[in-house]
C-alpha cells in the first residue's frame, strides 16, 4: 500500500500551479473591470452625463479617464476585460516555463504572439 495521498500527486501538483495562477488573472481581471464600470455608470449617473455608444480609441479613452469623463472610466474597465485574455495566457506561458515544459510554453508563447499580431493589425 503507497503511503503517497492521492490529493498530492507530484503532477496534479505541478497542474494546479500551472492553472491556478493563470485562474487569478482571469478573476482580478474581472472584479477590476467591473468595479471600473460600475463606477464609470454610476459617475455617469451622478453627474447626468450620457454614456457614447463606441469607446474609440484606447488614446482618446485614457483623454477622457485623465478628463474625469464617466465614459473614461467605463472605456478602462472595458480596456481591462479585453486585455484579461491576454495576461491570461502570457501567464499560463511563463508557468509553463517554469514548470520546464518547454513544448507548452513554446506553443502558448506563439499563441501569445498570434493574439498580440491580430490586435497590431487591428490598427493597421
Amino acid at each position: 500500500m503507497s503511503s503517497q495521498n492521492p490529493s498530492t500527486h507530484p503532477h496534479q501538483v505541478e497542474q494546479e500551479t500551472l492553472i491556478g495562477g493563470t485562474i487569478r488573472v482571469y478573476e482580478w481581471g474581472f472584479y477590476i473591470s467591473l468595479v471600473l464600470i460600475v463606477a464609470g455608470i454610476i459617475v455617469s449617473f451622478a453627474r447626468g452625463e450620457t454614456m457614447p455608444e463606441s469607446l474609440g480609441s484606447p488614446e482618446h479613452v485614457f483623454n477622457q479617464l485623465l478628463g474625469g469623463h464617466s465614459d473614461g472610466i467605463v472605456g478602462v474597465g472595458v480596456l481591462v476585460m479585453i486585455l484579461t485574455p491576454l495576461i491570461g495566457v502570457i501567464t499560463l506561458a511563463a508557468n509553463f516555463f517554469r514548470a520546464r515544459d518547454r513544448r507548452f510554453g513554446l506553443f502558448t508563447t506563439a499563441i501569445v504572439l498570434i493574439l498580440i499580431g491580430s490586435v497590431a493589425f487591428s490598427y493597421i
